[in-house]
């Protein structure tokens, strides 16, 4: 076992014929939990991506991946090679993969790596989707916006168990809740329900300045939004837009 993982710190350099020679070799082995951590992690520390592919069709390593991802996405970060363990992955991540797949990015705040692991199947439990949104409130960093965003858009997670909504509430009850609490990441979820006329009846209703730039600084508006601002707070909102 220990000199077939010799061998793929060269895998790539080797002739075809040659590994599927290795590849055929570790298949044919029933390895211990151990001995697949090491090959995995092996395989991470070179950059041996085509043939961690190749592995991960066997179920028995797959069956792996889910506790050895992080460590794996460790290993590769520390040859700047993130993006490709993350395309090296299979196109599906199974249940419990998905589930810690996006901690590393989450650690990272590397968007890019993220959204690569959810079009591949990541996901946030209800827990870690409440902990984003938290981190949003008090710090609006655009990697949780663009999380939250996506989670809410592609409709990857129950944001009613999440945020403790009732199960027959939409959009407006969040808004209403944003608005009692000044909540940013609350504004940011309603926005994602709403459509371009709703957001701009949102505008529209705020009842000072300062709740009109709530609105536009967190929710995602398009098109002439500007037109929605009411008119006695106009002035004031589009100067404090402008940096006046």
């Amino acid at each position: 076992m220990l000199d077939l993982l010799k061998d793929i710190g060269s895998f790539s350099s080797l002739p075809d014929v040659d590994q599927k020679k290795l590849l055929s070799a570790l298949s044919s082995q029933e390895l211990t939990d151990f001995e697949i951590d090491q090959l995995l992690m092996t395989v991470a520390s070179h950059g041996q991506w085509s043939c961690m592919r190749s592995l991960l069709r066997r179920p028995a390593i797959r069956r792996r991946l889910s506790v050895m991802l992080p460590q794996m996405q460790d290993q590769a970060s520390s040859i700047q090679q993130s993006m490709q363990l993350a395309k090296a992955l299979p196109k599906r991540l199974d249940s419990d993969s998905s589930l810690v797949a996006l901690l590393f990015p989450m650690q990272q705040r590397s968007w890019p790596l993220a959204k690569e692991l959810i079009d591949r199947g990541a996901a946030l439990s209800i827990e870690r989707f409440r902990q984003v949104c938290e981190r949003y409130t008090e710090s609006n960093g655009e990697f949780d916006r663009k999380l939250i965003t996506c989670m809410m858009s592609r409709e990857l997670i129950d944001w009613k168990k999440a945020l403790g909504f009732h199960p027959l509430d939409d959009w407006r009850a969040v808004l209403l809740r944003a608005t009692g609490d000044d909540d940013p990441a609350l504004y940011l979820c309603a926005s994602c329900m709403m459509n371009s006329r709703q957001k701009k009846a949102a505008i529209k209703e705020s009842k000072s300045p300062a709740r009109v730039l709530m609105v536009i600084k967190h929710m995602n508006l398009t098109g002439k939004w500007q037109d929605a601002i009411p008119e006695p707070y106009r002035d004031a909102v589009l100067g404090c837009q402008l940096g006046l």
